[in-house]
């Protein structure tokens, strides 16, 4: 092994890596790259050295568990934080239904002797505080209020009405106490969500002007971020942007104006946005043809309320997708001009594709981008810095 110097060196960097991995999944930024490299690195000294680390002393064990830290950062920062901290709250009530349906079968098999009828009801007793209680209860407690504000006639009724009715509306004020902390807890999430959103958007141009791939949607945010900038094209067509531009301000109040909605995580953070932003980025990446991701965004049958209040005139499916794809459909007619003129990067191996399909005398962008839909794998061979130079101003 190397001297104690270089592996107290190793284990801090370890540390501060996995610090850094669990704050970019607090900020919903999960598995870069660069993150995944470190994490395997750690793992496999981890692997070679972790025995011989723990066996060395208190010092060395702690390198050892940095290494650990590191390793399984990505993991524990998706567990805490993926998919808006869902999996969290889903961990946390399996193990606390766990703990009870522990408790509650030896409570019944105590009273009960075991048997069938004591692990049925421990399952019903560790299922009842996950059941949502609250909202019944608020919605019956204002009925009961109203029930014992009307007068009465029956006599000592007016002293036991008074006190019920005092009981539920002090119960009544508790649950709009709570109503006002959940309150400032969606608009904590609000303000966090519209930070993350421009983090990400940063981020996707840094990537962009990087060279290190094209147009991508987020996983989490990109149903949100494609909806905010089809509001923003569209607001720019029916002339309500001044100037009719699509640069980050505007995409910004849009994105600002869209989580103004009381439900905004319903409307714009749902599985169905994420399973349609999957299928959107599979065909970017070349690996399906658009017709099938718009089958698939077809069959999710996506409501008027989990997209943007912006209408869309005729078929859903595809329109959404065009309308998510202009900054893509931009590159295509922009790279369809380098190929008319000679100078794509793949122009030899794009001639020798459309020689094989028979498409050799390609007319215009149109067939170009009809082809591009229909087989993107062909045309998605890895671009030079200075074609995805050009990605940024067409997003």
């Amino acid at each position: 092994m190397a001297n104690e110097g270089t592996w107290y060196f190793l284990g801090g960097m370890a540390a501060l890596l996995g610090v850094a991995g669990l704050e970019d999944a607090r900020r919903n930024i999960f598995f870069r790259p660069f993150q995944l490299f470190c994490a395997l690195m750690a793992g496999l000294l981890l692997r070679r050295f972790g025995r011989d680390l723990w066996a060395a002393g208190d010092w060395p064990r702690l390198v050892a568990v940095a290494f650990a830290f590191c390793a399984t950062s990505p993991v524990l920062g998706y567990l805490w934080w993926g998919r808006q901290e869902s999996i969290r709250r889903f961990l946390l009530h399996c193990v606390g239904f766990a703990l009870l349906l522990v408790v509650a079968v030896l409570g019944w098999s105590f009273f009960l002797g075991g048997g069938r009828r004591s692990i049925i009801l421990a399952l019903v007793t560790a299922a009842v505080p996950f059941l949502p209680f609250r909202r019944w209860r608020y919605s019956l407690w204002r009925r009961q209020i109203l029930r014992v504000s009307l007068p009465s006639s029956v006599p000592g009724h007016h002293a036991d009405a008074t006190r019920e009715l005092t009981k539920l509306r002090e119960r009544l004020v508790a649950l709009e106490r709570g109503e006002h902390i959940r309150r400032d807890q969606s608009e904590r999430k609000r303000q966090e969500t519209l930070e993350q959103v421009l983090l990400v958007r940063q981020d996707e141009v840094e990537r962009i002007r990087a060279g290190e791939e094209g147009l991508r949607f987020h996983y989490s945010f990109g149903f949100l971020m494609a909806e905010a900038w089809r509001t923003l094209r569209a607001e720019i067509a029916a002339g309500e942007r001044i100037p009719p531009l699509e640069h980050d301000e505007f995409f910004r109040q849009v994105v600002a104006d869209l989580l103004a909605d009381p439900h905004f995580e319903e409307r714009y953070l749902h599985p169905a946005g994420r399973e349609a932003i999957a299928a959107v980025n599979a065909y970017l990446a070349g690996l399906q043809p658009l017709p099938a991701v718009v089958a698939v965004i077809r069959e999710l049958a996506l409501q008027p309320d989990q997209l943007a209040p912006r209408p869309i005139a005729g078929e859903l499916a595809p329109l959404l997708v065009e309308a998510w794809l202009v900054p893509h459909r931009r590159f295509q007619r922009s790279s369809w001009q380098r190929f008319a003129d000679g100078e794509h990067p793949c122009q030899q191996d794009l001639e020798a594709f459309l020689t094989v399909l028979g498409a050799e005398d390609l007319s215009g962008e149109e067939r170009w981008q009809q082809l591009w839909d229909e087989h993107p794998s062909a045309f998605l061979t890895t671009p030079d810095r200075e074609v995805a130079g050009d990605a940024p101003e067409l997003l």
